[in-house]
């Protein structure tokens, strides 16, 4: 494969990435009519039955729907500024921490110029208000898991010290 065509295969990688997080966004406004309008009707008993039917689960549904109610409906976003940045997911994240649509387009611009885990970090000391380089980590517990069954298990620091 020349130079060229490597670049020219991540540049097609790029922008895949940015056509299924707009096709996310597609996602959650369907899932929004059917669930407004109760378009399930007929052939399901509920929106659960619906959501269990496509192998949904209901907290993935309920955020799309969240992204497309409040950053596409109600502030009028562009889907493609919510793709450039992080995504559904992040968008969601991004919601609950905006007071309204300027905060909301000013935290989706600030991430669509950063890298992944830098978004990440930023949503979590925004909720935290604590800064990662300054925190001395002093308020830990310890997640255990399982190798064989997978069982999650939280030690609080006080419980790993005994």
């Amino acid at each position: 494969m020349s130079t060229l065509s490597k670049y020219n295969y991540c540049v097609e990688v790029v922008e895949l990435k940015n056509k299924i997080e707009v096709a996310f966004l597609t996602l959650g406004e369907m899932l929004y009519q059917i669930r407004t309008n109760s378009l399930f009707e007929g052939s399901w008993e509920t929106f659960a039955d619906y959501l269990e039917e496509i192998k949904m689960s209901e907290s993935v549904a309920s955020r799309l729907i969240t992204v497309y109610s409040k950053m596409i409906l109600e502030y009028k976003i562009s889907p493609d500024l919510i793709a450039k940045a992080g995504g559904w997911s992040n968008a969601y994240e991004i919601v609950k921490l905006s007071k309204n649509k300027e905060e909301t387009e000013k935290w989706l611009e600030d991430s669509s110029s950063k890298m992944a885990k830098d978004i990440k970090i930023a949503i979590r000391e925004a909720k935290t208000g604590v800064s990662q380089e300054t925190c001395h980590h002093d308020d830990t517990y310890l997640l255990r898991i399982c190798r064989k069954c997978g069982d999650k298990e939280i030690q609080h620091e006080q419980e790993a010290t005994n």
